[in-house]
């Protein structure tokens, strides 16, 4: 199966350290009609040092189209893009 390449050209956030000077790195994955400027702020509320930030936004602030208890195929082929992302 040929995976659209939906979400995979959308700009992604990085706050923290580089990746190559972090010690880990933690993506940060906004919700339905959120977007990397919702989720990134969150990181000024851990307590932790050493970490790179990745926030990957989705195309149209949304992941996927309908609910996740939808049959998957309902959220096709955005679903698939996004976890590829």
């Amino acid at each position: 199966m040929t995976i659209q390449r939906i979400h995979q050209d959308q700009t992604v956030l990085r706050a923290g350290l580089s990746l190559e000077d972090a010690q880990a790195a933690m993506i940060m994955i906004h919700g339905r009609g959120g977007g990397t400027q919702s989720i990134l702020p969150l990181i000024n509320h851990f307590k932790v040092d050493g970490f790179a930030y990745l926030a990957p936004s989705a195309a149209g602030n949304t992941w996927y189209p309908n609910r996740f208890l939808a049959p998957r195929a309902s959220n096709e082929p955005k679903l698939s893009s996004a976890l590829e992302t």
